[in-house]
């Protein structure tokens, strides 16, 4: 295990020391010298998969627009939303998300902002919908009863992934329900848990067995072992073919992406990782910094595929900072305002569980000028001088 967190890490620090070197005066590259240098800096070809092709790059797990007491979803909002983010570089659009709030939504509003999504988004963007159930754990359940909740989770799963279908979705994203939470609670490393192996396996074979679309593992909790997705991908007529790894240990990213090869794309969770996590295999992100600048985020990885490392480690480092700057916007909420600000986009301030935050705003404007250059504006152009400069 040594070597491989040494290959993983070796790949990373090599990738980023040429990331980092000073620009030189070169002629651009022929056609044929650009091409070899996109298959030297990719992990596979990048025209050889056979998953979907809006499963690689950017993809936008979407806020639920409520209303201002966040009773009701506000669908206008949500269509305005939808369009918006139509217009942008990212390939997919991935409603009732974790940033969507999909575990307080119930299952009829799943449902409407699934076909909200669908019919606004009107084939201009692939849509993949949150399917998780949440289904209450019952206290001080056995563990026969547990699993019997685990059963249930994905019956209930499947009847809105089948939904989800009917409406036109193109995918579906299934989370680890909080069911399995309960159930490896205690166990210090899932990862390596034949136990904990079993029952994520048990869940998502007959989540996979039940659906016919293509199906999103979404681990949250960084917890899949690789072995555990090899034998869903080798299960016969699998529908499974990406992953959201929600992991910052690049050895398994790295194992992860070995196994999966060309079968299922596998994306980071975790935007402070997109480009190490290109660098050892994976083929984008899915994370909340595209509900706001979606371009900014999609430049990581096209910037990488095309081999202009330098930009791609701009786009990253500009990436990191305007996520960390969002906590003094005031998180969520505060990202709803900035978009109705910048880009005319009618959220109301609230959240499930949340409440609006006092933010100075001297604060604000000075940090709104600057999302500006990052592409938080209408028609999503990005100016900031360290991407056009």
């Amino acid at each position: 295990m040594k070597s491989l967190k040494f290959v993983a890490s070796f790949i990373v620090v090599i990738f980023a020391a040429a990331a980092c070197r000073p620009i030189e005066n070169k002629p651009d590259p022929t056609p044929a010298e650009d091409e070899a240098l996109v298959d030297m800096t990719s992990a596979r070809p990048l025209h050889d998969w056979d998953y979907p092709s809006y499963f690689r790059g950017a993809i936008v797990p979407m806020m639920t627009p409520y209303s201002e007491d966040a009773s009701e979803i506000d669908i206008p909002c949500l269509e305005k939303f939808t369009d918006w983010l139509c217009e942008s570089n990212l390939s997919a659009l991935f409603c009732v998300s974790g940033m969507g709030q999909w575990n307080k939504l119930t299952f009829d509003e799943k449902k409407i902002v699934i076909e909200t999504v669908v019919k606004a988004a009107d084939g201009r963007k692939a849509v993949i919908a949150g399917i998780t159930s949440i289904l209450e754990v019952p206290a001080d359940a056995s563990h026969e009863e547990l699993l019997e909740n685990l059963d249930a989770n994905a019956e209930e799963t499947i009847q809105l992934g089948k939904f989800a279908r009917e409406v036109g979705a193109d995918a579906v994203a299934v989370a680890i329900p909080a069911v399995v939470e309960t159930i490896i609670r205690g166990d210090p490393s899932p990862y390596d848990s034949a136990e904990a192996q079993d029952v994520l396996y048990r869940y998502y074979s007959k989540v996979d067995q039940g659906l016919d679309i293509p199906i999103a593992v979404y681990d949250r909790l960084g917890i899949f072992h690789e072995d555990t997705m090899r034998k869903l991908l080798d299960r016969d007529g699998t529908n499974v073919e990406a992953m959201k790894y929600r992991t910052g240990d690049m050895t398994r990213m790295l194992l992860m992406c070995e196994v999966a090869g060309s079968r299922a794309a596998i994306l980071t969770g975790i935007e402070f990782d997109t480009l190490p996590t290109l660098a050892v295999g994976g083929v984008g992100v899915i994370g909340g910094g595209p509900n706001c600048f979606p371009n900014l985020c999609a430049l990581v990885v096209s910037a990488f595929e095309k081999g202009d490392l330098e930009l791609a480690r701009k786009a990253q480092l500009l990436n990191i900072e305007a996520e960390r700057k969002t906590g003094a916007l005031g998180g969520s909420i505060g990202r709803k305002m900035m978009l109705r600000e910048l880009c005319g986009i009618p959220f109301n301030a609230s959240n499930r569980g949340d409440t609006p935050r006092e933010v100075d705003p001297a604060t604000i404007d000075e940090l709104y000028s600057w999302y500006r250059t990052l592409g938080v504006n209408e028609n999503h152009e990005i100016t900031h001088e360290d991407i056009v400069g």
